[in-house]
């Protein structure tokens, strides 16, 4: 059976997509979630038990793997891993908005392939520079 397709056409329900997972399935459901006017579904995480259990850096190169594997637009990936998180789970966050509580990393120019990589500019928390943050 099609399974991504049962997946994605199921209603009422998020769909959790792993790194420490088949990220060719993940990359698969994906794609048939957005294609399908659902890209809300999927959420990103990294495979750690819950969701406050996240390896930010592992979720960097989710973003990026998955960005690469279904060429749907970077900032559609991002939402996965930010407000689709925050939709599954019933938390607030995960948008950039007014009265949103989100932080904010700015990073610095070209360098590497991946943006993720690149050295972090500034840091912004609560909608203000991070005054701890070492340059």
């Amino acid at each position: 059976p099609d399974v991504v397709g049962l997946l994605t056409d199921a209603d009422d329900c998020a769909l959790g997509l792993t790194l420490a997972g088949d990220v060719q399935v993940a990359a698969q459901v994906a794609r048939r979630a957005a294609d399908g006017d659902r890209p809300w579904r999927p959420f990103l995480g990294t495979g750690m038990p819950d969701d406050r259990g996240v390896m930010p850096a592992g979720l960097a190169l989710f973003i990026d793997v998955l960005g690469a594997l279904t060429g749907l637009d970077p900032g559609l990936v991002v939402a996965m891993a930010t407000g689709n998180v925050a939709r599954a789970f019933g938390q607030p966050g995960g948008l950039l908005g007014p009265g949103q509580p989100a932080d904010v990393v700015v990073l610095a120019g070209a360098g590497f392939t991946s943006p993720w990589l690149r050295r972090p500019a500034m840091t912004l928390v609560g909608g203000y520079p991070n005054s701890d943050e070492k340059r």
